[in-house]
């Protein structure tokens, strides 16, 4: 019930926040290399990782320097990226509010992008009160901004590349087919990840990472079906480590009972520790992006309840991916997704002799 009130007072602070609005005149804006930009991209991981690409492009190709306000959850995506000037962490409540603000003009950005795809009334708020020129995709808060986009369809339009339509804006030459997922573990990291993997797998076989966690109860799959799951899996000359958040270790344990290692850690490593398989099995898009970011293969199991947009699959990862149209995994059924596992695990690895 709090969380209904809270998003119809988000809706009606943006309905007056839009009706007062006077829209910013579009103006020719000289950008050149060596700008300063801004991108916005609040929110979850996921939404961050999707955005790297953008990233890379507007750096790498446009020469300019990128900064990114980040929220406190997905910041970790931009510290250590490479085509990432500086990152900047949005302050919740109105005081930070206003001391986002107060910095953000003071930095005097050529240009402020919001990368959202969708209407952020956190967002909208800010935009109306920078000073910059302001840059988005076409969405109902259009008249907020100095200059908007058409987004490309989300049915038939994967997630990088509808937030890459902000780059068209540059007219950059770049090629689509160098477009990847941008994630860099810290090298304490990658060390920590090659000596886990190294006491659990010191044979180097084919190393299988099953990720049980997805951040919602919905897109659990039961401990008996990742039990099977891995019995499945056992006939292969392969490695098996279980993926979980550290709060969900229990159900970890209760799955692996002893047998299988399980990796309950920070992101970092965890991104780290994916870095170094030769397959995952994820019903979590965060891990499914990472698994992208390091062309590692992917089989996927999604729920896309109520929707017509494309999943949020792999963007460069050989994958297989097996959608449920129900708003949980209670009647994803066990033997179609076993028999597309081990075809897509087949293609990978030989069963033992």
């Amino acid at each position: 019930m709090l969380k209904k009130i809270e998003i119809a007072a988000r809706k009606l602070l943006l309905n007056i926040l839009l009706f007062f609005s006077i829209k910013k005149k579009p103006e020719k804006i000289d950008l050149k290399k060596g700008d300063n930009i801004l991108i916005i991209r609040l929110n979850r991981i996921g939404d961050a990782l999707v955005t790297t690409p953008l990233i890379k492009v507007l750096a790498e190709t446009g020469g300019f320097n990128v900064s990114v306000l980040a929220d406190a959850k997905n910041k970790i995506v931009f510290e250590n990226n490479p085509f990432v000037k500086e990152t900047i962490v949005f302050k919740k409540g109105l005081a930070g509010f206003r001391q986002t603000i107060k910095r953000l003009n003071n930095l005097n950005f050529k240009i402020v992008i919001d990368a959202h795809v969708d209407v952020s009334t956190t967002v909208s708020f800010l935009v109306a009160s920078l000073n910059a020129f302001t840059l988005a995709l076409k969405k109902s808060n259009a008249k907020l901004y100095s200059a908007t986009l058409q987004p490309l369809t989300k049915e038939k339009t994967h997630i990088v590349e509808r937030v890459l339509r902000l780059a068209d804006y540059f007219n950059l030459n770049y090629s689509k087919d160098n477009v990847n997922i941008i994630y860099k573990p810290k090298e304490e990291s990658l060390t920590f990840a090659n000596k886990e993997i190294q006491k659990i797998n010191p044979d180097r076989k084919f190393l299988l990472g099953i990720n049980i966690s997805a951040g919602s109860d919905a897109r659990f799959w039961g401990v008996e079906n990742y039990k099977r799951l891995i019995e499945s899996a056992e006939p292969f000359d392969i490695a098996i480590i279980l993926f979980c958040v550290p709060w969900e270790t229990e159900r970890a344990e209760n799955i692996s009972e002893g047998r299988i290692p399980i990796f309950a850690h920070k992101f970092d490593e965890l991104a780290a520790e994916i870095s170094k398989l030769d397959l995952l099995f994820s019903p979590d898009t965060s891990t499914v992006h990472l698994a992208s970011a390091f062309n590692v293969p992917v089989f996927g199991i999604y729920v896309l309840y109520n929707t017509t947009e494309m999943p949020w699959s792999p963007y460069r990862s050989e994958h297989e991916l097996v959608i449920t149209r129900e708003p949980n995994f209670n009647n994803l059924n066990f033997e179609e997704v076993k028999e597309k596992f081990i075809n897509f695990l087949s293609k990978f690895v030989s069963l033992n002799n």
